[in-house]
């Protein structure tokens, strides 16, 4: 997940790291609505952005995002720079939208 640095979509009343992420899966197969409960865990190595960064083109081939500094950066705009984090799920929701499926709930 990628965020300006003051995301309100990480700030929580506790000030504990807690978020939830809702996303369609866009694989080959049955279209799912997915919703994760975690905590986001800020990335700032060079290595691990490079290769959540080389993964954006090809589902967003309009961004390029450049890593520096522990940031991604947006090649046409030297200051629009945002923060990349990973969820550690506690819990996920499945919601299938086809004829059929049911919710599910994932606990790792």
């Amino acid at each position: 997940m990628t965020t300006h640095p003051t995301p309100e979509q990480l700030s929580s009343p506790r000030g504990t790291p807690l978020t939830t992420l809702s996303c369609a899966v866009t694989a080959p197969g049955p279209e799912v609505d997915l919703v994760l409960e975690g905590t986001a865990h800020l990335i700032r190595n060079a290595a691990q952005l490079q290769q959540v960064a080389d993964l954006f083109p090809a589902k967003y081939p309009w961004w390029r995002p450049i890593v520096k500094d522990g940031e991604f950066y947006d090649p046409g705009d030297a200051t629009d720079h945002r923060h990349v984090y990973s969820v550690e799920p506690a819990q996920v929701f499945a919601f299938g939208k086809e004829s059929g499926f049911i919710a599910t709930r994932w606990r790792p």
